[in-house]
C-alpha cells in the first residue's frame, strides 16, 4: 500500500509532545499519535529530546484521475479494497457515484499499531479518540468482530480527525509538506464551489437569472474545479442564457457541460421548453462529435 503521509519534525528546546501537537494539530489531544508513530514509550510517557525526529502524520490528499475508483483508492492507500468507506465518508461523497475526475480527495491516515496486553476496542478509543463524539470505525476497518484483542496483532486506525492545523505555516524546503499543503488548500476550494454552486443553483430556482450570471462565470475561472464541478457550472450557465433566450452562449455552456461530463443531466426544475430544446441540440452534437471519433 502507498506510505503513510508524514513530515518530519526536529525536537527544539523546551518542546514536549504536547506543545508539538499543539503546534501542528492545533490541539494536545493528540500526544498519543505522536508516540505510537514514532515508537516512544507509551506507558511510561517517554520525554522526547533536543534534536530528536519525529514523523508527524497527517491525512493526504489524492487527486482523482480517470479510471479511479473507490476501492482502487482503497487499496492503494490501505491495502485492501473493503475500507473504501472511510474515504467516501471523510469527503462526504455518494459510494455508489464514481470520484469525480481531478477532485481533490481526502485520504485519512491510518495508525499501525501492534496491540499489547489487556488491550481491547475500547481502550484505544479512548487513548486515540478523546474527542469522539461518534463509535470510531476499529472494528470495521480492522474486520474484527470482538472487543477483545490478542497482543501482538497488528492493527490500522483509521483516523479521519488527524489534520494538520489550518494556521500551520509549510516549510520552504519541505517539499512533502508543500504538497500536502497544496492539496489541502485544493480540497477546500473544491469544498466552497460546491457550497456556492448550491447557492448559485437556488437562486436559478427562484428565477434570478440576472444576478447568478457573473458569479457562474466566476467560478469558471478557479482553476482548481473537478471535472464534475466545471460541467455543473456550465450546465447552470446555459440555463441561466437560455432564460434570456440566448441561443449561442447558451448552446456553448452546454456543449462544453457535456464534454466535461458525460453523465451531466438537466435537471427537472430547469426542463422549460425553450431549454430543453438548446439543451437536447448540445446533446445531439456532442454525440455526433462521439461518434466521429469512434469511426476513425
Amino acid at each position: 500500500r502507498a506510505q503513510p503521509l508524514a513530515r518530519t519534525h526536529i525536537v527544539r528546546s523546551k518542546e514536549t509532545l504536547a506543545s508539538i501537537s499543539e503546534a501542528f494539530y492545533g490541539t494536545s489531544t493528540h500526544e498519543s499519535v505522536l508516540v505510537s508513530a514514532n515508537g516512544l514509550d507509551a506507558q511510561g510517557g517517554s520525554a522526547v529530546v533536543v534534536g530528536m525526529p519525529l514523523h508527524i502524520p497527517s491525512s493526504s490528499f489524492h487527486r482523482v484521475k480517470a479510471g479511479d475508483t473507490w476501492a482502487s483508492l482503497a487499496d492503494r492507500y490501505y491495502g485492501d479494497r473493503r475500507r473504501a468507506f472511510l474515504i467516501v465518508e471523510s469527503n462526504r461523497a455518494d459510494p455508489k457515484v464514481p470520484p469525480d475526475t481531478d477532485s481533490e480527495l481526502r485520504i485519512p491516515y491510518a495508525l499501525p499499531y501492534v496491540a499489547t496486553q489487556n488491550d481491547t476496542i475500547q481502550r484505544l478509543i479512548k487513548r486515540f479518540y478523546p474527542k469522539s463524539k461518534d463509535s470510531p470505525p476499529i472494528k470495521r476497518f480492522n474486520f474484527l468482530r470482538r472487543n477483545r484483542l490478542k497482543r501482538g496483532q497488528l492493527l490500522l486506525l483509521p483516523l479521519p480527525h488527524l489534520r494538520l492545523s489550518k494556521t500551520l505555516k509549510p516549510l520552504s524546503n519541505d517539499d512533502l509538506a508543500s504538497s500536502t499543503t497544496q492539496g489541502q488548500q485544493r480540497h477546500q476550494a473544491q469544498t466552497q464551489a460546491t457550497s456556492k454552486l448550491k447557492t448559485l443553483r437556488k437562486q436559478l430556482q427562484q428565477g434570478t437569472f440576472l444576478t447568478s450570471l457573473e458569479p457562474l462565470s466566476a467560478l469558471l475561472q478557479n482553476q482548481a474545479l473537478s471535472q464534475r464541478q466545471r460541467a455543473q457550472t456550465h450546465m447552470l450557465l446555459g440555463i441561466a442564457y437560455s432564460a434570456f433566450k440566448h441561443t449561442k452562449p447558451a448552446m456553448k455552456h452546454f456543449t462544453k457541460a457535456l464534454r466535461a461530463h458525460p453523465e451531466v443531466k438537466l435537471e427537472n426544475w430547469a426542463a422549460s421548453p425553450a431549454i430543453k430544446t438548446t439543451y437536447q441540440k448540445a446533446k445531439s452534437k456532442v454525440a455526433r462529435e462521439r461518434k466521429s471519433l469512434q469511426t476513425r
